[in-house]
Order: C-alpha cells, then sequence, then structure tokens
C-alpha cells in the first residue's frame, strides 16, 4: 500500500440479491405484516486508523455465490484494494463477525492479519452444526476447515468477552443470530460519536422499527437482548452511527468513493 486510505471506516458492497419481506424477517406471515419485494446486500468493512488497519468480514467466495444463487457484484478481497488500495497483506486485524458462508469466504487470503472469532462460534461449527440443514445451509465445509486451520496455525485470537483489540476498537459480543456473532464498535474522534458496525447481528435497520429478528436466528430471547443493547448504545450516544448487515440503504449519508464504497469519517475534519 502506497497511500493510506484517509482514517475512518469502510462500508464496501461487493454482492446483492432480490427476495420477499416475508423470507427475511422472522414471523412476518405470522404476525400478519404486508409482503413485498426487499433487497439484502452484502457487505464488508474496513476501520483504517492511523496505525492500524481493521478489516470487518470477508464476505462469500464467488463460487460459493453464483451456486446460492446470488448476484457477485465483486471479489471482495479485490474491492479493497481498488477502491481504498488496500491488499490483503496490509490488513492487520481481521474480525470474523460469525461464520457464515458469506462473512468468512475469503478469510485465508490475509496472511498475516490476527483473526478474532467469538470461542461461541467456533464451538457451534465445530460441535455439529453442519449435520442440520437448518444450520447448517449457512456454513460451508470447506471453510468450516479453514477456520480450524487458521486456529491451528496460532493465527485466531478468541473473544471470548468484550474486548479491546486496539485503542478505538472494541468487540462486542452479540448473541442470537448465531451463538458467537460480534459487533465492532469504533470510537469517534473528539465529539464525534461512534460508529456500530452491527454486521448480522442486525441485518436491516428496521429490524428495530418493528421489533422483528431476521428469519435465519438460532436464538430468539438472545437476539432481543442484542437489540436492546444496541438501542442502549444508540440512546447513550455511544453509537451515533448504526451500519447493519445486509441493509441496502447502509449507504445513506455516507461519503461515497465508489458506486459500491463509503466512508464514514472519524470526525469532519479527517
Amino acid at each position: 500500500m502506497t497511500t493510506r486510505p484517509r482514517p475512518g471506516v469502510y462500508t464496501l458492497r461487493h454482492g446483492t440479491r432480490s427476495t420477499q419481506r416475508s423470507d427475511v424477517f422472522l414471523g412476518h406471515r405470522l404476525i400478519g405484516l404486508d409482503d413485498g419485494p426487499i433487497d439484502l446486500d452484502y457487505y464488508l468493512w474496513a476501520v483504517v486508523l492511523d496505525d492500524r488497519i481493521v478489516v470487518v468480514d470477508t464476505g462469500f467466495s464467488g463460487e460459493v455465490a453464483v451456486r446460492r444463487g446470488r448476484t457477485v457484484l465483486h471479489d471482495p478481497v479485490e474491492l479493497l484494494e481498488t477502491t481504498l488500495g488496500i491488499s490483503a497483506a496490509d490488513v492487520d486485524d481481521l474480525v470474523l463477525t460469525h461464520a457464515h458462508y458469506d462473512h468468512i469466504g475469503n478469510a485465508t487470503r490475509f496472511p498475516r492479519a490476527t483473526v478474532h472469532l467469538a470461542p461461541d462460534e467456533l464451538a457451534f461449527v465445530a460441535g455439529g452444526a453442519l449435520d442440520h440443514p437448518l444450520t447448517g445451509h449457512f456454513i460451508e465445509p470447506r471453510e468450516a476447515q479453514a477456520l480450524a486451520e487458521l486456529v491451528e496455525a496460532g493465527r485466531v485470537s478468541l473473544v471470548a468477552d468484550d474486548t479491546t483489540i486496539t485503542p478505538g476498537v472494541d468487540l462486542l459480543r452479540a448473541p442470537g443470530h448465531t451463538p458467537g456473532q460480534l459487533m465492532v464498535l469504533v470510537a469517534g474522534r473528539g465529539a464525534a460519536p461512534g460508529i456500530l458496525l452491527a454486521s448480522d447481528a442486525l441485518h436491516f435497520a428496521e429490524e428495530l422499527d418493528i421489533d422483528l429478528p431476521f428469519a435465519s436466528t438460532m436464538d430468539v430471547p438472545a437476539t432481543y437482548a442484542t437489540f436492546a443493547r444496541i438501542r442502549e448504545l444508540i440512546a447513550s450516544g455511544a453509537a451515533g452511527r448504526v451500519v447493519p448487515g445486509h441493509d441496502p440503504r447502509a449507504f445513506e449519508g455516507m461519503t461515497m468513493l465508489h458506486p459500491h464504497a463509503g466512508l464514514i469519517p472519524f470526525a469532519p475534519e479527517d
């Protein structure tokens, strides 16, 4: 990397698909909400600090996405380089918020990054999740094996509790969607509010408005507890901006660098 990108939090969209609202909100038909079309986008994120680069999730692999009927817009690793000038080798920390195929598809392509993952998530994947259709649908066996190999190589830092991985970047436990789901809270600078990368703790911002989780939810009470935590972070001012994991409106209010890449600066002067 010849020039470090401007400090801030970058959102990069690498894929998309169109579906129905009843397919993405848990209990949508049960409680009688109107159905209709909805887009679901696929993202990864880059937190650029003065002396450190943290990438959050790694998107899906093209081969897996095509097999699953997703629209591939970009190779996620190539998108980092073409839009931000960040190569996989530039990344210091890699946060895997959970182990679904659309979040860990390229994890082995970051050669020197420390990988951060919740032990509950690792245990979930290794403990038989692949054996059942409901849980196994979202996990690729090949990618589960890659996680195990990263652990064996000593490259994984297990995040059992809320953890600061570098000043200004906290990993927060947010179970529900999966047992080991994580969120990333990035502190603003000066009086600027923090930025919460909710990943799939909140697929769509609308989930908070209608109080309905995403259709794929392993633990409903835990999901509602995570919703409560997100609301508390907003109310306290700790999270002035919340970025959901799959919301096509995620780029609203961001500085657009590319049709599929937006920036939230840490503070206006950045």
